[in-house]
C-alpha cells in the first residue's frame, strides 16, 4: 500500500476499525452489484484484504454451483471495486502475490437458522453443528448435498403446511354442511 488509506464511507465504503494485534483492521461494505448477487464485506488486515459475503442473504440460484460462482465473482468485482476507490482517493494498493488472489481460506458452508430451544438440543446428523457465535442459532454444515436436501425437505414441509391448512378448513365447511343436512334430515 502506498498512501494513506482513505477511511471515507462516501467513495470507499468504510464502516468502522477495531484494534488487534499486530495493528488496527479496517472493515468495508461493498454495494451489491446486481440481482441475485449478493453484498460483500472487506476486511483490511496488514498486508491482505479478506472479503467475503454478508450473512443471512438469498442468493437465488438453479444450483449451489452456481450460487457458489455468483459469491466469487461478487467477491472479486468488490475488491477491484476497493482498489479502485482507494486509487482514487491517493492511495495505491497493490497486490504482490498474485497466486493468493481469491485463496480460499476457509470451506464453504451451509447454513439455517434455527430455534433456540431446536439448537439447545444439538443435532445427531454426522457432519452438522451448532452454531451459537453471532445472532440467532444456526444449524451448519460443510456438505453441499445434505444442504440441498434439507432446503428441499424444508421446501416439501412449507407446502404441506400450506395444503393442511386448506384440508382444515375444507373440513370445517365438510363438517357445517353434513350439520346442515342432518338438520334438514330430522325435520
Amino acid at each position: 500500500m502506498d498512501g494513506l488509506l482513505s477511511l471515507d464511507p462516501l467513495h470507499t465504503g468504510y464502516y468502522r476499525s477495531w484494534k488487534m494485534r499486530n495493528g488496527e483492521r479496517h472493515k468495508f461494505l461493498a454495494a451489491q452489484q446486481g440481482p441475485n448477487m449478493p453484498a460483500i464485506t472487506l476486511d483490511l488486515h496488514p498486508r491482505s484484504i479478506v472479503a467475503y459475503p454478508d450473512a443471512q442473504q438469498r442468493i437465488i440460484a438453479p444450483s449451489m454451483e452456481v450460487a457458489e460462482v455468483r459469491v466469487l465473482l461478487a467477491i472479486h468485482e468488490a475488491v477491484q471495486n476497493f482498489v479502485l476507490a482507494q486509487y482514487y482517493t491517493g492511495c495505491t494498493i497493490e497486490v504482490h502475490h498474485p497466486d493468493e488472489i481469491g485463496k480460499i481460506i476457509t470451506q464453504p458452508h451451509y447454513a439455517f437458522r434455527v430455534s433456540e430451544t431446536l439448537a439447545d438440543g444439538g443435532t445427531a446428523l454426522p457432519g452438522w453443528w451448532v452454531d451459537h457465535s453471532e445472532g440467532p442459532a444456526e444449524v451448519e454444515t460443510m456438505d453441499r448435498g445434505g444442504a440441498s436436501a434439507l432446503d428441499r425437505g424444508i421446501l416439501r414441509l412449507l407446502t404441506h403446511d400450506r395444503a393442511l391448512e386448506k384440508i382444515d378448513a375444507l373440513t370445517e365447511q365438510v363438517s357445517r354442511l353434513t350439520a346442515l343436512m342432518e338438520g334438514k334430515n330430522g325435520e
